[in-house]
C-alpha cells in the first residue's frame, strides 16, 4: 500500500488536488485513513486508496542551466521563477533562434532538465541510450555535447560518447566518473596484459601469458571492467575474457607483439634446437643472445645480434620456459 507523508501533493480522485494535513492513522470504522486539505482550505478523512501523488515539479534556481526537451535538447538558463506555483520558469535559450522565435520565453519545469556537468573530453558512463541498451554501464569518452539526434522516443539523444574500442554512440542520458583511472593507465585495446594465475577465470592460461588486449566492456553485474583478448591456437572458444583481479598491464618497453604473438622480454625462450634465449631492446629493435644452457645473455646482447624476428623465423616457434 502506497505511504503519504504529511504536506506531501495529492489528488483526490473526486475532490482534485489537495495536500496530506495528517496520517496515517487506524480508523475506527477499520482500515487506514489520512486527513486531506483541499484548495479550498477544508479538510476531510478519505482512505489511501482515493488519493494519488501528485509528482513534485523539478526545482530549479536563477542561473541553472537546462535544456528543454520541447526544443531537440535546447540549452537555456534559467532567468526567473519559478512562476504559477512552481510549474513554470522564465528561461533564455543559450543560442539565439535562427527562427525569429524569441529567445526568453516560459517554460514548465516538465519539459526541463538539469544540464549535467559534462564537458567534451570527460569519461562519463551511459546511463540511457535508445537502440543500445546492451552498451548501459559501458564508459567511455564525451566527444560531443551538443547533438540533436532523437529517438523513435523523440526524446533527444544531446551526447555522444566514443568507448575504449573506438566505436561512438549517441547518448540520452550519462554521468561523469569522477576518480576515474588515468587515461595513461587504464586498459585499453592494444595494450598486452599479463595473467596472474593458472586457469584465471575458466581460461586455458597459465600464469604469466600474455595478450593484446581486443576489446574492453563494462559488467553491470559486477559493476567492474574487463577485457577481451584472441584465445589461444586450438582454445574452444574464439575469444576469452577476464575480470580485474585476473591481469595486469605491462609496460611497452617488457614486451614485443611480432606476427600477433607478445613476447616477454624479461623472460627467456627456447627454440626449436633447445637453445635458450634471451632478449632485449637495441635501439629500438629487439635483439638476442642464444646458448645451450637455461642462463641470462644479456650481457652479450649486442647492435648486432639476431632480431627476434630472425630468431622465429629460423628457430621457432618460441617457447618461453620462465618468467
Amino acid at each position: 500500500m502506497t505511504e503519504f507523508k504529511v504536506g506531501q501533493k495529492v489528488k483526490h480522485d473526486i475532490r482534485g488536488a489537495a495536500e496530506v494535513s495528517y496520517g496515517p492513522y487506524n480508523s475506527l470504522w477499520g482500515g487506514q485513513r489520512y486527513v486531506i486539505r483541499l484548495n479550498s482550505g477544508m479538510e476531510t478523512a478519505v482512505s489511501p486508496g482515493t488519493i494519488s501523488a501528485i509528482p513534485e515539479s523539478p526545482k530549479f534556481a536563477v542561473g541553472d542551466k537546462v535544456t528543454l526537451s520541447t526544443r531537440r535538447g535546447a540549452k537555456a538558463t534559467v532567468e526567473y521563477g519559478p512562476i504559477d506555483g512552481g510549474d513554470s520558469y522564465l528561461v533564455k535559450l543559450v543560442d539565439k533562434p535562427i527562427d525569429g522565435d524569441p529567445q526568453t520565453f516560459t517554460a514548465l519545469a516538465a519539459v526541463m532538465r538539469p544540464m549535467p556537468a559534462v564537458s567534451v573530453g570527460d569519461r562519463a558512463r551511459i546511463v540511457r541510450a535508445a537502440h543500445m541498451e546492451h552498451m548501459h554501464g559501458r564508459t567511455g569518452t564525451v566527444t560531443s555535447v551538443s547533438e540533436s539526434w532523437r529517438s523513435y522516443r523523440d526524446d533527444t539523444h544531446p551526447y555522444v560518447v566514443r568507448l575504449e574500442e573506438g566505436d561512438s554512440i549517441y547518448v540520452a542520458e550519462l554521468e561523469r566518473v569522477d576518480g576515474a583511472v588515468p587515461a595513461d593507465e587504464a586498459v585499453k585495446v592494444g595494450d598486452v596484459v599479463r595473467i596472474l594465475e593458472d586457469g584465471a577465470f575458466h581460461a586455458d592460461v597459465k600464469r604469466g601469458d600474455l595478450f593484446v588486449v581486443q576489446g574492453t566492456f563494462r559488467d553491470t553485474w559486477d559493476d567492474e571492467d574487463g577485457i577481451k583478448v584472441n584465445a589461444q591456437p586450438g582454445a574452444r572458444l574464439e575469444h576469452w575474457t577476464f575480470r580485474p583481479q585476473d591481469f595486469e598491464k605491462v609496460s611497452p618497453d617488457e614486451v614485443e607483439v611480432h606476427d600477433g604473438v607478445v613476447y616477454d622480454l624479461t623472460a627467456r625462450y627456447r627454440d626449436n634446437d633447445g637453445d635458450y634465449w634471451t632478449f632485449l631492446r637495441v635501439d629500438g629493435n629487439v635483439r638476442g643472445a642464444y646458448g645451450a644452457r637455461d642462463v641470462d645473455r644479456s650481457d652479450y646482447v649486442t647492435g648486432y645480434s639476431d632480431t627476434l624476428a630472425y630468431a622465429v623465423k629460423n628457430y621457432g616457434p618460441l617457447k618461453r620456459v620462465n618468467g
